[in-house]
């Protein structure tokens, strides 16, 4: 189906503090540049053997610390430094969970760290676990909920740089409402929100038999695959203060319309001063 190319694709917008919602089993997780994170633990695993060494050896790796922070600032502008994965699903978060820890490699002697999370989600049943001292975390949590804060450690801004999502707006109550929640996530006018969706297509008859079966697919997978995804996009930014359409396209035309890409920001001061 050639979805693997979009979700590489999609995986080269997230940059900065990154949140993903519907993240599911982790499928785009292979796919992200994790450079900056790791990058950064071995600036602060060189700078512990500094203060460990001996005087020479500490000239040395005060060379080479110094070196890995200074152009650190250029790696972040490509990559990701600090992501939180978001999902209903505790199954789900289950799987992704071992993917990222096989996908970060600072990752597979890390302990995570595992806490009620109800006070971020608005859920007495989410959770969260986190590692690397929130540098990574996964949030059970509903897209319609006050989503959570980008890691304070490592981010002046409680903002992300980047929000994505991958077939979500199929299988939320309210897909306009979460639309706006996103709105609320992303950093005004330099971070972005982008989108892979399905839904209705160019063509009556595959319209006609989404519809058809529209409800059979929603009783046996939770997935609405009939909805106009285009104009949720429009409706959501219409009512959401500042949300504005960069992008909208139909990618794989064998497809036939039913992929959707949407790229989308949030412009701040919108409807000030008016």
């Amino acid at each position: 189906m050639g979805i693997t190319s979009l979700r590489r694709r999609l995986a080269a917008h997230a940059r900065g503090n990154v949140l993903e919602l519907a993240m599911g089993s982790g499928r785009n997780l292979a796919y992200y540049d994790w450079s900056p994170i790791t990058n950064a633990l071995e600036a602060a695993a060189a700078a512990r053997d500094n203060d460990d060494g001996d005087d020479e050896a500490k000239k040395k790796t005060k060379t080479k610390t110094t070196t890995t922070t200074t152009a650190r600032p250029a790696v972040n502008t490509k990559g990701i430094t600090s992501f939180t994965g978001l999902d209903i699903s505790a199954d789900m978060l289950d799987v992704a969970c071992k993917k990222l820890t096989k996908t970060v490699p600072p990752l597979k002697d890390a302990a995570p760290i595992v806490r009620a999370a109800s006070s971020l989600a608005g859920s007495d049943s989410a959770g969260q676990l986190s590692f690397l001292s929130g540098r990574l975390r996964l949030v059970r949590s509903d897209a319609h909920h006050a989503l959570p804060p980008a890691p304070p450690s490592f981010c002046a801004s409680p903002k992300y740089d980047t929000v994505i999502q991958t077939f979500g707006l199929c299988s939320v109550a309210d897909p306009v409402a979460v639309l706006a929640n996103l709105a609320s996530a992303v950093k005004p006018d330099t971070g972005r929100i982008v989108l892979l969706e399905h839904g209705r297509g160019f063509f009556g008859l595959v319209n006609g038999l989404l519809d058809r079966n529209a409800g059979k697919h929603f009783a046996k997978y939770g997935c609405w695959w009939n909805r106009d995804i285009e104009a949720l996009v429009e409706e959501a930014a219409r009512t959401t203060p500042g949300l504005r359409i960069v992008k909208v396209e139909r990618p794989k035309v064998l497809q036939m319309g039913t992929l959707v890409w949407v790229e989308l920001k949030v412009e701040e001061n919108v409807g000030k001063g008016e």
